[in-house]
């Protein structure tokens, strides 16, 4: 409700409908949720939107086709502005729009996990991983990585996804992932697996 009055009153409100679209989903409410995502992702030509809608399609394991192509579009969209820019005529936004693609690529990979296409999610996550080495990657990583039986490889990223959180206070939502990752190294330990020398983390580190 506090989204939907918000919402009337924003000028720019579709970064509020893809809250409330989340809001809908975890809710239970799965049809509202669809019907609020899909309103924006259809019509949309906004990589950022189209990205921000398919995720939270996929995370919820909500309409995965229709997540899938969105994500898609997203990504090409941001792969090719990637391509046009030269290092002679660069601007600080398209140094932004590079962690963009890596966040898009997150996306892409996640639903192909969540569609059990294992490699096709590997080499994705993998790459954002790489240029960003946040913690909803890192998460994501291990869990792909875990889905694959690469125990070791899913230990490191769960450890050094929750180093690169620090000390600092987290929102919920964080403290929610670090937790998480934190259970699942722990659990990865008493199996067996052990931690990787950074350099040596998994293909391409």
């Amino acid at each position: 409700k506090s989204f939907e009055d918000a919402i009337t009153l924003s000028t720019e409100p579709d970064p509020l409908k893809v809250q409330l679209g989340q809001a809908q989903l975890k809710g239970g409410d799965v049809e509202a949720g669809k019907k609020t995502l899909h309103a924006l992702m259809d019509v949309s030509e906004d990589a950022g939107v189209l990205n921000d809608t398919a995720y939270e399609l996929a995370d919820a394991g909500v309409d995965l086709p229709a997540a899938e192509a969105a994500s898609l579009k997203s990504v090409t969209m941001q792969e090719k502005r990637s391509a046009a820019t030269t290092l002679e005529g660069a601007k600080n936004e398209d140094f932004t729009a590079v962690y963009s693609l890596a966040a898009d690529w997150d996306t892409l990979g996640w639903i192909y996990f969540k569609e059990n296409k294992l490699p096709q999610a590997e080499s994705y996550v993998r790459s954002a991983w790489l240029l960003l080495m946040n913690a909803e990657g890192g998460l994501h990583m291990g869990k792909i990585y875990e889905a694959e039986g690469k125990k070791d490889d899913a230990l490191t990223a769960y450890l050094l996804a929750v180093k690169s959180m620090g000390s600092r206070q987290l929102t919920q939502n964080y403290a929610d992932m670090k937790s998480e990752m934190e259970t699942r190294a722990a659990a990865l330990k008493a199996a067996g697996a052990h931690e990787k020398p950074c350099c040596a983390f998994g293909p391409g580190f």
